[in-house]
């Protein structure tokens, strides 16, 4: 099993809304709005937040804290910018001190697993190619590390909206109208596997942000932002 070196490390990092502050003054130095402050959810309140920090059993969605961090946490950092009136929107999970604790083989394959999956998914954009085959991608990988997918949330297009109409689920046959849409030069679409290491049920916090695992196992996420080119496909996201 490969290393993770996508890493957190003490004396850089220690909480959630150390992590909100850092993107706060990158967004403002490029002159960006923090997109996901804006957003609402079914009650009509607003998020607030630039950034989404969910650890470990946390599925996403989860508003950035102020509490410490431990040793072997699993934190996926969501976060998105409008800039000249284009979207951006990305995810990664990283572990936190990772030198400092031996983390059991169950909880790399996850996190190996949701970088393979992000990638397999990039492979499979390209011209002519179907939402489909972006959900098969990443449902070969799930199944491979005998991991669950999370079906609730999905990967999406973007561009002047942080979320435009077209979903990419990480399952094939969810939503089957999607599955047959044909992919064209141009299009930008955000994909993000979401992965347990237990179930697929999930449970929304009393906040009506946070989503959690419902059996507590540990939940991953990652998200690209790529392009459709005229003959293959970019990834317009890093890190």
């Amino acid at each position: 099993m490969q290393k993770i070196t996508r890493k957190i490390q003490t004396g850089k990092v220690r909480s959630g809304i150390e992590i909100e502050l850092q993107f706060q003054s990158f967004a403002e130095h490029l002159h960006a709005q923090p997109i996901f402050a804006e957003q609402v959810n079914k009650r009509d309140e607003k998020y607030g937040y630039g950034t989404c920090i969910s650890v470990n059993d946390q599925v996403v969605h989860s508003a950035p804290e102020k509490h410490s961090f431990e040793s072997g946490d699993l934190i996926t950092v969501d976060a998105g910018i409008k800039i000249e009136n284009i979207c951006c929107d990305m995810a990664r999970t990283a572990i936190y001190n990772q030198d400092e604790i031996k983390l059991p083989a169950s909880t790399m394959n996850l996190i190996c697993a949701v970088e393979f999956a992000r990638q397999a998914a990039a492979k499979a954009i390209k011209p002519n190619a179907t939402v489909g085959d972006i959900s098969s991608a990443i449902e070969m990988v799930a199944e491979k590390h005998a991991l669950s997918i999370i079906t609730d949330f999905a990967g999406h297009s973007i561009g002047e909206q942080l979320h435009e109409p077209l979903r990419i689920l990480n399952q094939p046959g969810i939503i089957e109208r999607f599955d047959n849409i044909v992919l064209r030069s141009g299009m930008v679409l955000c994909v993000e596997p979401i992965f347990t290491d237990g179930g697929w049920d999930i449970i929304m916090d009393y906040d009506g942000w946070r989503v959690w695992t419902a059996d507590g196992s540990l939940a991953v996420h990652e998200e690209d932002m790529i392009l459709v080119t005229n003959d293959s496909s970019e990834i317009l996201t890093s890190i």
